[in-house]
Parts: C-alpha cells; sequence; structure tokens
C-alpha cells in the first residue's frame, strides 16, 4: 500500500518488489530502498519505505496496483465490495480477450504469431496486477471490517 503524507510517499517494501516485475523502477526508487540496508526477505516485506522526492512521488501516483491507503480508507465496505466487483469484471474482460488470441497463435503468419504472443504477455501480465490489487484491497476490507466490529462491541 502506498500513502501520501506532509509532502512525502510512504510506500511498502512488499508493493515495490512486486511491481519490479511489471514496470521499470526508477533507479532513484531502488537506491532510497536499499539506503538503509532494507533485507529483501519476507519478514521485512511489510516495511515502509519514505520518498520525498518528487519524480519518485510521482512514479508512485501513476502506479494504479499499488493501492492507495487513503483511498481505502474513505470507503465503506459496500464500495470495496463494489472496487473488488470492478477489478473481477476488468480480469473477466481481459480474459476473453486472450481467448480471441488462440486463432492468431495458429495463423501461419509469422508477424502475427508474434504480435499474439506479445498480447498473450501484456494480458497475463494486466491480470496478474489486478489479481495483486485485488488481494490488497480483500485484505484490507477484512481487517477494516474486524475493526468495525470491535468498535461496535465496545458502546
Amino acid at each position: 500500500m502506498k500513502t501520501f503524507k506532509n509532502g512525502k510517499m510512504y510506500v511498502q517494501l512488499k508493493d515495490i518488489w512486486y511491481i519490479k516485475d511489471y514496470v521499470s523502477v526508477p533507479q532513484s526508487v531502488w537506491k532510497k530502498v536499499f539506503e538503509n540496508d532494507i533485507s529483501i526477505l519476507d519478514e521485512y516485506m511489510d516495511n515502509i519505505v519514505i520518498f520525498e522526492d518528487i519524480e519518485d512521488i510521482l512514479f508512485f501516483e501513476n502506479i494504479d496496483s499499488i493501492i492507495d491507503l487513503d483511498i481505502l480508507n474513505s470507503r465503506t465496505i459496500e464500495q470495496l465490495d463494489n472496487m473488488i466487483e470492478d477489478i473481477d469484471k476488468e480480469i473477466s474482460d481481459i480474459m476473453n480477450k486472450y481467448k480471441y488470441i488462440s486463432d492468431a497463435l495458429n495463423s501461419s503468419f509469422e508477424g502475427i504469431k508474434m504480435r499474439a504472443y506479445d498480447d498473450l504477455k501484456i494480458y497475463k501480465q494486466q491480470i496478474n496486477l489486478l489479481k495483486y490489487k485485488k488481494e490488497a484491497i480483500e485484505k484490507y476490507k477484512e481487517t477494516h471490517r474486524k475493526e468495525k466490529i470491535k468498535t461496535k462491541n465496545q458502546f
């Protein structure tokens, strides 16, 4: 998750580590990640990396697959469910495109085959990023729901 507060972008290490397979992460981000001897081990993946450089902040603002904590905090459980449904629909739409590519893979034209393989790679990346985003929302939702129930039971 990420959040922007007091001119700084706070990003969980696990999100940075995940997106590296799908987007070109700027060198300045990696420099910041490793400058504090942060270890890339599972037990440290929830660590927060703080970015103050405007280019790094803009980079993370434009990465849609990293969930913005402020957006989640402003949503009700029902709205979170709607976000999840929207992601499921988007995945389904991509999967439908994915099915049509199989015909192109059987083409005798090499150029069409290469384009189909490229499209498949892009679709697979899009699906993986959407699933990652959905998982983050579901995890937040469960925590959020437990907190609401806990708060409700205190009164």
